[in-house]
C-alpha cells in the first residue's frame, strides 16, 4: 500500500536558531544559584555542604495515637469441621490487574 504523503523533512537549523545561543555571548544569561546552599568559606577553611538527613526522617508516633480496629474477618463456621469465608484478592493476568472476590470453603480432615 503506497504512502499517501511523504514524511516532512525538517529544515536545517544552525546555531543562530538555537534558543541558548545568547548564553554563550559575553554578558549573556547568569546561571548562578540565587541563594547559595552553604555559607562562604573564611580564610583557609573548607566548607562541605550536605542536605539535612533529619529533614525527611519519620518520627515515632506519639503515645496518644490509637489505631482504628479493623473489620472482623468475613468467615462463618458451618459445623462438622467446615467453614466458609469471603475475601478480596488482586492478581495480574496478562499484564492487567484483576480485582476479584474469592469465596473460600475449608474442610478440616
Amino acid at each position: 500500500m503506497p504512502i499517501a504523503e511523504p514524511p516532512v523533512i525538517a529544515a536545517f537549523q544552525d546555531l543562530a536558531a538555537f534558543d541558548l545561543k545568547p548564553a554563550t555571548a559575553s554578558g549573556g544569561m547568569d546561571l548562578r544559584a540565587i541563594k547559595p546552599r552553604c555559607a562562604p568559606a573564611a580564610g583557609g577553611e573548607i566548607v562541605v555542604c550536605a542536605p539535612d538527613p533529619e529533614k525527611e526522617r519519620l518520627r515515632a508516633l506519639p503515645d496518644t495515637f490509637v489505631a482504628d480496629e479493623a473489620l472482623p474477618r468475613a468467615r462463618r463456621d458451618l459445623g462438622g469441621g467446615a467453614d466458609i469465608g469471603v475475601r478480596l484478592d488482586q492478581q495480574r493476568l496478562g499484564g492487567v490487574q484483576s480485582n476479584r472476590v474469592m469465596v473460600d470453603l475449608n474442610f478440616k480432615f
